[in-house]
């Protein structure tokens, strides 16, 4: 079926695929009449389950409850080459997404929810995963196809409210049913992951309609409350989960405890996607139910049976084989670090939880509910707030720990051992160095982003209600270790949503902390920062916006060669990479070492070349040839080198640069003749190969870097080979070495077509004169420095061009008399062309020198006196907004915005916030108006106190007036006279 249902292009359907569209149909048309009669009648279903398991191997893609971990890990990237082979994209779909559609638009959505309602636990089963395979990825057009379905028919809600209220009925019975198994090997715990896996999928996507769908249904006269279900489910189930957690499992009890924890997470995903978007209403209902309540007890469960599980690797991998049978330990310690990984992925949902009810949330009853459940103080922790502090120190230093392990370069700090088992000390990393590299590293990840969400839970926590939370998180600040660490790898940034600014906290990714003190990458800052538009907020935030492509592209590629080593070296081209990299590293110092050895070898030209010895294998006097010999060979290498570093690190992403615009350019651009004639090549040649690689070349050749080092090296090569007086083009390297002489350059490059266009008119001018004086006074005129006469009209013209720009000719008196003609030719010669032309070009040269001078003076302005995001004053901000360079930092740091979008491209799109979600629509329809221009959150909590003091101010005296009225009032109705009273 695969295989049928697997064309290369899917969008142009075959022979095959229609008649597979006919099979489907034929099998959905005979489930649908089946579906009708499965309630009443007792057939058997095996004909049925195997048409539904049909259906959903078509579309069947990375989740399903019934594998073991670690058969669910090799399935998935078996599942994950597939699609890398047949997932061609259709537009924006890729090959999962298309089945699905096509599914949809056969009606299975409709029978899916028949299946469900037929009540045979075993078709409902099937009917629930092949729902799930239809919904996974967070599929809209399926998700409507179901909301239409069920605003139509409410049974299915019903029927799933049933099925939840029966499992937690049959679980306060006998806690023992989550142990058993029916006739169909199946347990009660992976069939309430199906359907809280369906209920969430559902909501994929931050669904706002199913979000609130799952809640309430106004359009039904008696709504079910499937949220609160879950929440009833949860209150039961909680306490199992303890029950289960408390001492380690044996052997046989291990499977059980996996499962229970995979259910606990799938809870926990549930209750995060029904919240995020936002969806205030569900944050509340959730806080309502007491979710927060069991927290702390799973949380400090799952703290000492990990510490417990570090001790029992700690004592197993000390006693080595002794202590158990052949092939034992590795089992043992296997099943351990499995429980392991599971309670890891229970915090991590927990935290993720927990973050998804605060996000966009301004209920102040919602952030008290959380504090002071998240204050309890169940064992181990002895003071409040322990279970966010504490567990936030453990979860970083067990992630720098298997770093270690992974490679003894990587240190955070100096970790000292851990007294385990026995009393001996033995490191974490020692434990840890037995597992595979690669999944150390993804614990360690996984570690380090529970680290961080305690972090971004605690900050949120303390910004908004202060109090005892704030207290101790200033104390753990000063005393933590893990604090600078932590500090400075978590971004922060502002964005504008419905109008108010949120503040938004994400872990910058490793591939962004990667280029400090890359040259490649710093260099490409610096040019941003003063290539970017600054007319106006608008048109800079929109510019910045663009050029962060060519940034991420950078941090790609440096990420991507950081990953040679010096193992690769004697692999060829790995080897080119790595040593690519490494002279990248140094790429100035070789600039600055070739300029040296051109400077020297011209140096040794003036002394010693003499004027009969112009050839390099003359006799020189000193003979210094082997000196000039060894320094242009020298230069050569140093040449190269250059080259190697350019086109190792800049050339492959002026190539993906090139290949972008070539995607978002129209049909009709400027190299459409080019790549029509690839076209007729590739044609002819039957393969993209050739034709890809001379449009990559042709991208390289128009980046000026690439073409100048291929001159320049080519240079070198000639100046060995032919004459060192070639390196004499190379001392020019010094105008690219300062910034005065650069700019001079740029001064002439900046105004290039208007400079052309007035030296033209000048020669013309000239040529124009010079046809004049041949025609006139041919005999009546010499150059100043030079006499000149000739009959050969094009010599002649050459001298005008010649010597035309350096002064007017020199009438010679001793040859004719003056006459009013030569007086005429030669004043408005010398006014032309003298006086005005060369004013002209040279007013060119000066003005453009001078407007790049103020156009970097008022780019430094700006970067000085304004911030880059909000583009406020820096007055404004010092006065009112608590410092500017703490703004520019902290609140708007510019490159957090950057890291934010990189974030965004390495987080797959099913596990966005609903924060993260909106900025990657507005990012990808080329958007800015989630940027806070002209606003800042600091500024307006100055103003909104400044305001508060001036309604209370307002307020007494509206008191004061009211009173003093009063009091008058009262002497009136007395017959007394009122004594003047003076209002504030």
């Amino acid at each position: 079926v695969a295989g049928v249902l697997g064309p290369k292009k899917p969008s142009a359907p075959t022979i095959e695929l229609d008649l597979a569209k006919l099979y489907f149909e034929r099998i959905i048309g005979h489930l649908t009449w089946r579906a009708q009669a499965l309630g009443s009648t007792k057939d058997d279903d095996s004909v049925n389950l195997h048409y539904l398991r049909i259906l959903r191997m078509i579309g069947k893609h990375a989740w399903d409850p019934d594998y073991e971990p670690r058969e669910f890990l090799k399935k998935k990237s078996v599942l994950d080459k597939r699609d890398a082979r047949l997932g061609i994209s259709v537009g924006s779909r890729t090959w999962q997404v298309w089945v699905q559609e096509e599914l949809e638009k056969l009606g299975i959505v409709q029978l899916v929810c028949n299946l469900i309602n037929c009540g045979r636990s075993n078709i409902v089963y099937e009917a629930l995963k092949l729902g799930i395979t239809l919904l996974e990825g967070g599929n809209l057009v399926v998700q409507n196809a179901f909301q239409d379905v069920f605003s139509a028919d409410k049974d299915v809600l019903f029927t799933i409210r049933g099925l939840i209220r029966r499992f937690v009925e049959e679980m306060k019975k006998d806690k023992d049913i989550l142990d058993r198994y029916d006739k169909e090997n199946r347990n009660p715990i992976v069939f309430m992951r199906v359907i809280l896996k369906f209920l969430q999928l559902l909501c994929e996507g931050h669904n706002a309609f199913m979000q609130t769908f799952l809640r309430q249904q106004d359009d039904h006269d008696e709504p079910v409350d499937l949220i609160n279900e879950v929440l009833a489910f949860y209150q039961t189930f909680h306490s199992d989960v303890l029950e289960s957690l408390n001492g380690t499992p044996l052997a046989s009890e291990v499977y059980g405890l996996e499962k229970r924890l995979a259910l606990t997470v799938q809870v926990f995903d549930f209750f995060t996607e029904v919240c995020q978007r936002p969806c205030p209403e569900n944050q509340a209902h959730l806080m309502r139910g007491n979710v927060c309540t069991p927290l702390p007890a799973i949380v400090a469960r799952i703290r000492v049976e990990r510490e417990k599980a570090i001790e029992s690797l700690s004592s197993i991998y000390a006693s080595g084989e002794k202590d158990y049978k052949a092939g034992e330990l590795e089992a043992v310690a296997m099943e351990i670090e499995t429980i392991e990984q599971h309670m890891t992925k229970v915090e991590m949902s927990i935290l993720l939880m927990l973050v998804a009810i605060l996000e966009g949330n301004n209920d102040s009853s919602v952030y008290l509910r959380m504090i002071q459940a998240l204050s309890q103080t169940p064992h181990p922790f002895t003071q409040e707030f322990d279970i966010l502090f504490n567990n936030l120190d453990r979860n970083v230093e067990l992630s720098h720990h298997m770093m270690n392990a992974v490679s003894s370069k990587y240190r955070h700090r100096k970790f000292q051992g851990k007294k385990l088992g026995d009393g001996k000390k033995y490191p974490l990393h020692r434990i840890y160095s037995r597992d595979h590299k690669a999944s150390l590293k993804s614990r360690a990840k996984d570690h380090v982003d529970i680290g961080f969400l305690y972090y971004t839970l605690v900050i949120i926590l303390s910004e908004r209600e202060g109090g005892k939370l704030q207290e101790r998180y200033r104390a753990w600040e000063s005393s933590s270790v893990n604090d600078d660490y932590l500090r400075d790898n978590m971004g922060r940034i502002e964005i504008l949503r419905d109008g108010c600014l949120e503040k938004v906290y994400f872990r910058v990714p490793d591939i962004c902390l990667h280029q400090k003190g890359n040259p490649s990458f710093r260099r490409t800052k610096e040019q941003l920062l003063y290539d970017v538009k600054r007319n106006n907020p608008t048109d800079k935030i929109q510019d910045f916006l663009i050029r962060q492509d060519q940034l991420m592209d950078v941090m790609k590629h440096n990420e991507w060669l950081a990953t040679k080593t010096r193992s690769d070296v004697f692999k060829p081209m790995n080897g080119i990479k790595f040593l690519g990299k490494l002279l990248a590293k140094y790429d100035q110092n070789i600039k600055w070492l070739a300029l040296i050895v051109a400077f020297v070898i011209n140096l040794l030209m003036v002394l010693f070349f003499r004027t009969d010895d112009v050839k390099r294998n003359g006799a020189l006097d000193g003979d210094p040839e082997l000196i000039i010999l060894i320094l242009a060979i020298a230069h050569v290498v140093l040449s190269g080198m250059m080259f190697v570093a350019h086109f190792v690190s800049v050339v492959p992403v002026v190539i993906t640069q090139g290949w972008k615009r070539r995607q978002e350019a129209s049909y009709l651009d400027p190299t459409f003749y080019i790549r029509s004639a690839f076209r007729i090549l590739e044609m002819l040649i039957r393969t993209e190969r050739l034709t890809n690689l001379v449009q990559s070349l042709i991208f390289a050749m128009k980046d000026p870097g690439t073409l100048y080092l291929l001159g320049y090296t080519a240079l070198s090569i000639v100046g060995a080979t032919v004459s060192p007086f070639f390196f004499a083009f190379h001392l020019m390297d010094m105008a690219l070495r300062f910034r005065l002489s650069k700019a001079t350059l740029e001064s002439v490059g900046k105004n290039f077509r208007s400079l052309a266009q007035m030296v033209t008119l000048g020669l013309i001018i000239i040529y124009i004169y010079g046809v004049i004086s041949f025609n006139f006074f041919q005999t009546s005129f010499d150059w100043a420095d030079r006499s000149f006469f000739t009959d050969n009209f094009y010599l002649w013209s050459v001298s005008f061009w010649d010597y035309g720009f350096r002064g007017a000719p020199v009438r010679d008196i001793t040859k004719d008399e003056e006459t009013f003609g030569m007086f005429a030719y030669n004043l408005t010669y010398t006014i032309l062309v003298i006086l005005i032309m060369v004013a002209i070009i040279s007013g060119i040269i000066i003005d453009s020198f001078g407007e790049l001078r103020d156009t970097k003076r008022k780019i430094e302005d700006d970067m000085n006196d304004k911030c880059f995001v909000c583009s406020i004053d820096r007055d404004q901000i010092e006065h009112k907004g608590g410092g500017f360079i703490r703004h520019i930092k902290q609140e708007h740091n510019m490159w957090d915005y950057l890291f934010f979008r990189m974030y965004l491209d390495e987080k797959p799109r099913t596990e966005f916030t609903g924060q993260e979600s909106y900025v990657r629509e507005l990012i990808d329809k080329k958007e800015i108006k989630w940027f806070p221009i002209n606003r800042a959150m600091s500024l307006e909590a100055k103003l909104d106190l400044e305001e508060e003091a001036k309604q209370q101010r307002i307020e007494m005296r509206l008191e004061r007036i009211e009173s003093a009225q009063d009091e008058i009032l009262s002497r009136i109705l007395l017959d007394k006279p009122a004594a003047p009273s003076t209002v504030m």
